[in-house]
């Protein structure tokens, strides 16, 4: 069978597009922001003075002890947290782990920016995958106890604290329905994650995936200790791939990520942010020197595994994002990795950057931020420069190898495809590999179709006068609708030239329409920055439902030159309608083109003449549900009752016109509750006969189509009754739509979804309330532990062999262990490896490396080392 579209080729098999993303990260708010840091090579890291470290209640154990840096990469304002606005009460969200906070806030703009309302799964069923961090907030903030534990509140605190309950809370509280997935694979938590809502995608398990990972820790802004042989970076800088790499440093973040099924995302008019096409999933198994060593083997395997999945050959990629974190082991480890993976010919060599460089080790979030990152290169077809870097890490043979450092900010080659990989390594050895492609034309220009492209400077060209679009904010208190007004008022500021039709569009189809509302009409971002400035918005805060009822007139009596003139001005603002009169003509053999120069055929045949006027209610029928207006009802009289009954879908096109045929004098009536193929609207002869039992408020929406005529609309349903106003035809009839759905957004009316997408427009997202729920932090006064030296040692005629046994014994948890017993025999990871050198280190002043610990693998080894160290560097002796 021939593929009928780009994205059905074999090469598109696995491809998931990514459509929404959100995120904060310290120094950069949002995923803008990121861009910016990212692409100029900054790093977002803080250096923390000594009165910044007091202000902040470090105790002096902490900051004066000799592996301690006073830096933080943490997120500003974590505490924060809207509980208002997902339910939870003071109490519940004083225990809320922080990362769930964030990633419950980050999950709703993510969706805001894909352009779908959490909840209402208009893309189909919605799966949440979904990574933490272990809550230390839990540990040392929630502080359980056995007390607790015997007792309600533990399993109360234990639900809003727990890594297992994350993903459901998110499910519940945004109402998504998909399967609802905990995910922790420990640094690769988040590539990982973004893996698996795409296979849960693939197998049709769902039709959207929410990818949330979020990374948040305390104490809060302490710094942290570079202890000897660690990971962490003792002069608090992230250098990867750099010769002066000495370590990471532990980041704190939130991403959110929205991905569809690449077909989906075209076809419903998604702005695709980047095309994921295909990935990789491994685990090191045993092949490697311990639990937390990274493998050259399991590394090259995840990476071609991807190409596999992705349909392409390493010779296709132009930049890896690499896992990167700047340390001595695991950046030589990944470099060797990628060149095993990368043995196919290539015309340039492939760029590598990290992104660890800009914002410290996400931890469980980095790789997503990663692949935020990746995607934010594509969009901007830039390649940007790795942070901090001086020379290549000597560990690694780059020349003559398939890559290239990124050492400088460049925009992408043009001969060089816009594909990258993604690579995050998890402790533990779970490995994961993405490759992603910049948004293909064929997918831009598809997904575009899909779009509205009615244009402020089309209808100007129409009318002669700029357009002016409804733009329609709320939230669920009044608080929160002041926020959201002065959060526009200065987007709107610094977006001068922002599309305001597409602004208008999102906001009044793509976001959550809230009780508490307000409105502005403006034409341009300057316009509705002033209007905002100085207050001139409408407010309302209208009932949480009501009832829409569509009042359709009597076209017939209209005209026949009135009628000719709706029509063509109709056809002329909304060629859409044209299949609408040409239909209803059609057995007249009249164009519509024609319909003007027909007119004296339509003033001598009444039937032709009821044709007119039927085709008039059609078009202004599809217009109401082109809104997607939730119409709850329709009402009137004479020809407007044929049209109301197809208005509520009791009557179709043909059987309107056999109506009409079969007695043009007798409009048709059908029974209350008439049922047809299609849902019914209900339907009521006269305004007044209006069922309100259900006592809902009713709106009233109608058509005016003649200039008003004194003494008329009298009735309580046409006096109060929201007017599209059709009865100028020099004036823009669009422009009278937009003025109406205001009207109807003031009263209490939505959605007003639209049919086809508009433009993407990157918008601020809701403004949470910045509430501050944070529980004192419990610090245990640690007792003193006697130090000792190895001057200390020999003096008092203990010697620094009995010192080491016993750090080693209490280490491993042996109660036994000879001076010549080998570490790694003894079963010795290099987890408690770490431990030893920070103990041999705080007991002797002595600091080693772990290389130098490999080597020696024995307490005997370890203090000849020592020794060694000590006679080569006599200004270190004790």
């Amino acid at each position: 069978m021939s593929a009928t579209a780009p994205w059905e080729q074999e090469e598109y098999v696995n491809a998931v597009a990514l459509v929404g993303m959100a995120g904060r990260f310290r120094g950069a708010n949002a995923v803008e922001a990121l861009w910016d840091v990212v692409r100029d090579g900054r790093e977002t890291v803080h250096r923390m003075t000594q009165a910044e470290l007091i202000a902040m209640e470090c105790p002096s154990q902490i900051k004066e002890h000799p592996c301690h840096v006073p830096v933080t990469a943490q997120l500003e304002r974590a505490e924060e947290f809207d509980a208002d606005f997902f339910g939870f009460t003071p109490a519940e969200a004083l225990a809320l782990d922080p990362q769930l906070r964030l990633m419950l806030e980050t999950s709703w703009h993510a969706f805001e920016d894909a352009g779908h309302v959490p909840g209402e799964e208009r893309a189909g069923i919605t799966g949440v995958f979904a990574g933490a961090a272990q809550s230390f907030y839990w540990l040392f903030h929630t502080r359980p106890s056995v007390r607790d534990h015997l007792g309600a509140a533990f399993g109360q605190n234990l639900v809003l604290s727990g890594q297992g309950f994350n993903s459901t809370w998110i499910s519940h509280k945004l109402n998504l329905t998909g399967p609802s997935v905990n995910i922790n694979t420990a640094c690769s938590t988040g590539l990982v994650a973004a893996a698996t809502g795409c296979q849960n995608l693939l197998d049709y398990s769902c039709d959207a995936a929410l990818v949330v990972t979020a990374s948040v820790f305390s104490p809060r802004h302490w710094g942290y200790w570079a202890e000897p042989g660690g990971i962490l970076s003792p002069d608090g800088y992230c250098r990867p791939f750099d010769a002066t790499a000495s370590g990471t440093i532990m980041g704190e973040g939130v991403c959110a990520l929205l991905l569809r099924r690449l077909d989906d995302a075209i076809n419903d008019g998604d702005h695709i942010h980047a095309v994921i096409r295909g990935y990789g999933v491994n685990n090191d198994g045993a092949r490697k020197a311990g639990y937390t060593a990274p493998s050259v083997k399991g590394q090259e395997s995840v990476i071609r595994m991807a190409h596999r999945s992705a349909s392409v050959s390493s010779a296709d990629i132009s930049y890896i994002e690499a896992h990167g974190t700047g340390t001595k082991l695991g950046d030589p480890v990944e470099f060797a990795g990628l060149c095993a993976a990368f043995d196919e010919p290539r015309a340039h060599p492939c760029r590598i950057g990290s992104v660890k460089g800009n914002i410290g080790h996400l931890n469980i979030a980095a790789g997503t931020a990663s692949l935020m990152k990746a995607a934010l290169m594509l969009e901007h077809d830039y390649m940007p420069p790795l942070a901090y870097y001086s020379k290549c890490n000597p560990e690694m043979s780059i020349d003559g190898s398939p890559f290239q450092l990124c050492v400088e900010g460049m925009d992408w080659p043009r001969d060089m495809p816009r594909l990258v990989g993604v690579s995050s390594f998890g402790f533990g050895g779970t490995n994961c590999h993405m490759v992603v492609e910049r948004t293909p034309d064929w997918a831009r220009r598809d997904s575009a179709l899909g779009r509205c492209a009615h244009s402020c400077e089309a209808d100007a060209s129409m009318t002669g006068v700029p357009r002016e679009h409804p733009l329609m904010f709320s939230a669920p208190d009044e608080a929160g609708l002041q926020r959201q007004l002065q959060v526009f008022e200065t987007w709107f500021s610094d977006n001068a030239n922002a599309d305001i039709a597409a602004v208008s569009a999102v906001l009044r189809g793509q976001r959550k329409h809230f009780s508490h509302r307000a409105m502005l009409m403006a034409a341009s971002a300057g316009e509705a920055a002033l209007a905002l400035r100085e207050g001139r918005v409408r407010t309302a805060q209208p009932a949480q439902a009501v009832r829409l009822v569509v009042l359709l007139s009597d076209y017939s009596q209209l005209s026949p030159s009135r009628l000719v003139a709706l029509a063509m001005k109709l056809i002329r603002e909304y060629p859409e309608l044209h299949g609408v009169f040409t239909f209803f003509l059609q057995e007249y053999e009249i164009a519509v083109e024609d319909v003007v120069s027909s007119l004296p055929v339509l003033e001598k045949d009444a039937l032709c003449l009821e044709r007119l006027a039927l085709a008039l209610g059609h078009a202004l029928t599809e217009l109401v549900r082109a809104m997607e207006l939730p119409v709850g009802g329709v009402a009137e009289c004479c020809m407007g009752e044929v049209a109301g009954t197809c208005q509520a879908k009791i009557l179709s096109r043909e059987k309107s016109l056999r109506e009409l045929s079969l007695s043009p004098t007798e409009p048709y009536r059908p029974p209350f509750g008439e049922k047809s193929d299609s849902t019914v609207v209900p339907y009521f002869a006269k305004a007044e006969d209006i069922n309100i039992a259900d006592g809902l408020p009713v709106v009233f929406l109608k058509y005016r189509l003649t200039a008003k005529a004194a003494g008329e609309e009298k009735s309580p349903s046409s006096e109060h009754a929201v007017v599209v106003d059709f009865s100028d035809l020099d004036a823009s009839f669009v422009q009278s739509w937009d003025i109406a759905l205001g009207e109807l957004f003031l009263r209490g009316v939505s959605p007003f979804s639209v049919s086809e997408k508009p433009q993407y427009a990157s918008l601020p997202g809701y403004a949470f309330a910045p509430e501050r729920y944070w529980l004192p932090l419990e610090f245990d006064e640690p007792t003193p532990a006697p130090q000792a030296s190895a001057s200390d040692a020999a003096d008092d005629g203990a010697p620094i062999e009995q010192l080491m046994l016993t750090i080693w014994r209490d280490a491993l948890g042996l109660e036994t262990l000879g001076t010549n017993d080998d570490f790694f025999h003894a079963g010795g990871t290099s987890m408690t490896a770490l431990r030893i050198l920070a103990d041999i280190e705080l007991q002797l002043g002595v600091e080693l490396t772990m290389s130098a610990f490999m080597e020696a693998r024995t307490v005997e080894g370890l203090i000849q080392t020592i020794a060694e160290q000590l006679e080569a560097a006599p200004e270190l002796s004790i």
